[in-house]
């Protein structure tokens, strides 16, 4: 017997959905998938690096950082959450997504990179990807 292929959620369903767990999750391809747990030190140094220099560039003007609590819609039915990305649409605080994303950043690590450059950034509507490599900190070509 064949096994019937999952049901693909809403992007509306996946958030209320969301809401209710412990773990935060993407949603690719309609299909909730559970994010990694924390990384290493070295990530969480890099990202906080990256936030704290982006913040300073957008100081004053109508964008704002957000992190891996916020999201992105890459396509239809696709939710990700990057470790850094600028939005430069209306700020609504009860929002779960970014209205308007112009940059996404990645930290990417050893075990995480192929994915992450692959799966997600590939498809995001941003007007930027940057991804910055944890092993060598250095930017890397999209």
């Amino acid at each position: 017997m064949t096994e019937a292929a999952p049901r693909r959620w809403t992007v509306e369903e996946f958030f209320a959905w969301q809401e209710r767990q412990p773990e935060r999750y993407e949603l690719v391809d309609g299909i909730p998938v559970r994010m990694m747990a924390g990384g290493k030190n070295v990530h969480d140094d890099i990202v906080v690096n990256v936030l704290a220099e982006v913040r300073n560039q957008l100081r004053g003007g109508g964008c704002r950082p957000f992190t891996s609590d916020g999201s992105v819609e890459t396509k239809p039915g696709q939710i990700r959450r990057p470790d850094i990305g600028v939005d430069c649409g209306r700020r609504d605080p009860n929002a779960t997504k970014a209205t308007s994303p112009r940059v996404v950043v990645e930290v990417l690590s050893p075990t995480t990179r192929d994915f992450d450059t692959i799966a997600s950034l590939r498809n995001t509507s941003s007007s930027k990807v940057w991804n910055v490599s944890s092993s060598s900190n250095r930017m890397l070509p999209k």
